[in-house]
């Protein structure tokens, strides 16, 4: 997850699909955000 700039990154958010649609998202700090892998997708742009 990243705030004003795709290289800002906070935190890493859980996304849970049940059906086609999310059923929970969990936000988090650990593991740090820059271990994490990127989808890529930008909501809003």
């Amino acid at each position: 997850m990243a705030q004003g700039d795709k290289s800002n990154l906070l935190g890493v958010a859980y996304a849970s699909v049940d059906k086609g649609k999310i059923s929970s998202l969990d936000l988090c700090i650990v593991p740090t955000p820059y271990s994490a892998k990127r989808s890529g997708l930008y909501p809003g742009l």
